[in-house]
C-alpha cells in the first residue's frame, strides 16, 4: 500500500520544528512521500514567522526528502486540509495527516501503517486516529471503534476520503429530526449538531465536524488506540482554533506519553461490531449496552457543559432551530 504523510503548516516555526523532531527519522514510508503544505500567513505581523517554517521546510527537504506545497493566499485550515489530502491521494492509497502543533509517539507511524494494512478493505472504517481520549476500553491493549472522528494525528484511505467534498457535503446535509440529532451528539453529551450549524452558517470554519457529519451519514467507524500516541501542543495560543487554556481533559500529558506503553503489542478488533454502530444509533439499545467506553466518553464531554438546566435549554432549542442551508 502506497501511503503518504501530509504535514499542515503555515507560520509557527517553533511548532514544526518539535513536530519534525519527533517524526523523523521515519520508517515504512518512502521519503519522497513526505507532503509539506504551507499555508500564506494570514497577516503581516505573521510574515517573519512565515518565512522561517519556509526556511525549516527547505532545510528538512534538503536533509530528509519530501515535496514542498506553498499558497499563494491564505486558505485557512478547513480548505487547506480538504484540497491537500485530495490531491495526495489522487496518487497514494492513503495517507497520514499531521498538524504542525503535534508531537508524535515514536510508534505513532508504525501503528498507523498497521491500522491501515488491516483495514484498507474494511469499507466501514472510515479513519484511523492516533489520539485517544482518557477512556479505559474493555481491555487494556485492544483498540476501538467509535462512529466520530478525531483531527489529532490521524489517517484515512482514497476510498473513503474519495466522496467527500466540503462543498458537497454542505448542500447534502439535510435538516435534522429528533433521533439524527441526539444519536449526532450522542444522546445530549456533546452539540456536535450545534457546531455542524455554526460551520454551516460561516460562524466556524471547522472543516473536522463536516467530516465527523460525513463519516456519521455513512454509518462508518473510526479506529481509536486504547493509548494516546500523539501530544497537541497547540494549546499555547498561537493557533487559531484551540486558543490558550489547559488540555489536560483532552489528551495524555508528554510523560504519560513516553512511558512504556508498546503500540506494536495494540490488538485490532476484528469487527467493528466491537462498539456497534447500529447501538450508537439507538438510544434505548445502547442504554442497555452500557459500553464502558461510551459512557467514560459521554463523561468526559459532558464536563465541558455547564448546569443541566441550561444544556437541556440549549438543546431543545437547537432541534427547532436548525435548518438546512
Amino acid at each position: 500500500m502506497n501511503v503518504a504523510i501530509a504535514i499542515f503548516c503555515c507560520d509557527r516555526p517553533q511548532h514544526l520544528r518539535n513536530l519534525l523532531k519527533s517524526l523523523y527519522p521515519i520508517q515504512g514510508i518512502d521519503p519522497k512521500s513526505v507532503y509539506f503544505l504551507c499555508d500564506f500567513y494570514r497577516s503581516t505581523d505573521r510574515k517573519n514567522d512565515w518565512a522561517e517554517t519556509r526556511q525549516i521546510i527547505e532545510k528538512s527537504i534538503l536533509s530528509h526528502g519530501g515535496s514542498p506545497f506553498f499558497s499563494q493566499f491564505n486558505q485557512g485550515l478547513a480548505n487547506s486540509i480538504s484540497s491537500g489530502v485530495t490531491k495526495i491521494l489522487e496518487t497514494h492509497d492513503a495517507v497520514i495527516v499531521l498538524e504542525d502543533d503535534l508531537i508524535l509517539h515514536p510508534e505513532f507511524i508504525n501503528f498507523h501503517l498497521r491500522a491501515l494494512q488491516e483495514y484498507q478493505k474494511n469499507i466501514d472504517v472510515f479513519q484511523i486516529s492516533g489520539f485517544t481520549l482518557k477512556i479505559q476500553p474493555p481491555e487494556e491493549k485492544t483498540c476501538y471503534f467509535l462512529p466520530s472522528v478525531a483531527t489529532w494525528g490521524w489517517s484515512t484511505w482514497r476510498r473513503a476520503w474519495k466522496d467527500f467534498k466540503i462543498a458537497e457535503v454542505r448542500k447534502q446535509i439535510p435538516k435534522f429530526n429528533f433521533q439524527q440529532r441526539m444519536a449526532f451528539d450522542y444522546w445530549g453529551a456533546y452539540s456536535y449538531s450545534r457546531m455542524l450549524e455554526s460551520s454551516l452558517a460561516g460562524r466556524n470554519s471547522s472543516w473536522g465536524v463536516l467530516w465527523n457529519w460525513y463519516v456519521f451519514q455513512n454509518k462508518g467507524v473510526v479506529l481509536y488506540p486504547p493509548r494516546s500516541l500523539v501530544y497537541n501542543a497547540g494549546f499555547d495560543g498561537s493557533g487559531i482554533h484551540c486558543g490558550k487554556r489547559s488540555s489536560e481533559h483532552w489528551q495524555l500529558c508528554l510523560d504519560e506519553m513516553q512511558d512504556d506503553c508498546n503500540p506494536s503489542n495494540f490488538l485490532f478488533p476484528s469487527s467493528t461490531s466491537f462498539l456497534s454502530t447500529q447501538l450508537i444509533r439507538q438510544a434505548d439499545a445502547l442504554i442497555k449496552t452500557r459500553s464502558r467506553a461510551y459512557n467514560d466518553l459521554k463523561n468526559l464531554f459532558k464536563y465541558f457543559y455547564h448546569r443541566f438546566r441550561f444544556r437541556a435549554v440549549r438543546l431543545l432549542m437547537s432541534i427547532f432551530s436548525f435548518k438546512s442551508p
